[in-house]
């Protein structure tokens, strides 16, 4: 499996397992991935994963933030070069998501927190990233996060209209040749019938 693609794997699985109801206290977020919360089209760089949440009646809201890093040296090259500082204002939470054994916690610096994918494919938050002043988290992001979340609902709208009419057709071609079977058959019984009327 090639690095690009296994990097999409990850992301889609944490992806899962972060919409995945722990509790039934709180809903589970909206999660995205390969979202932009700066800038225009990703200009500012885009987060791997962001989940948006919010708690008391709604009044709360918060955004957490995952880097997801499938190699070693792309690990440390984002570390080295800091570039993960610029999301830093416009998310609560901010997290490096790995496989397990990629790096030790130790080398990831706080404010970062780590989850890691375990062995058996599930995730595990092994630090807490530290809360965030989150001072870009304003209306615009929020926005961002609706827009993109409403896009996403059309789009799997759309989907499931495709497979609707999908089904329709077959079932629709499966009826015609059902109907052209029965004829057939009908045809064959009337040839028999006469046929053993004339012997």
């Amino acid at each position: 499996m090639s690095e690009e693609r296994s990097h999409v794997d990850f992301q889609n699985s944490l992806r899962a397992w972060l919409q995945t109801p722990r509790s039934s206290k709180h809903r589970p977020p909206i999660v995205f991935t390969e979202i932009a919360l700066a800038g225009s089209w990703g200009s500012e760089g885009r987060l791997d994963v962001v989940t948006f949440s919010s708690r008391n009646e709604y009044r709360e809201l918060k955004v957490r933030g995952f880097e997801v890093k499938v190699s070693r040296n792309d690990l440390l090259g984002d570390l080295r070069s800091k570039k993960w500082h610029k999301y830093l204002p416009y998310v609560h939470e901010f997290y490096f998501a790995f496989p397990d054994g990629l790096a030790t916690v130790d080398e990831i610096p706080e404010p970062a927190g780590v989850i890691i994918m375990t062995e058996g494919g599930g995730f595990k938050f092994i630090r807490r990233s530290k809360p965030l002043d989150a001072t870009g988290v304003d209306a615009s992001v929020v926005a961002r996060l609706l827009w993109r979340a409403n896009s996403e609902k059309a789009a799997m709208t759309q989907r499931v209209r495709e497979a609707e009419r999908q089904v329709r057709l077959v079932e629709q071609q499966a009826e015609e040749r059902i109907a052209r079977i029965e004829a057939r058959y009908e045809a064959m019984l009337t040839a028999r019938n006469g046929s053993d009327s004339i012997a």
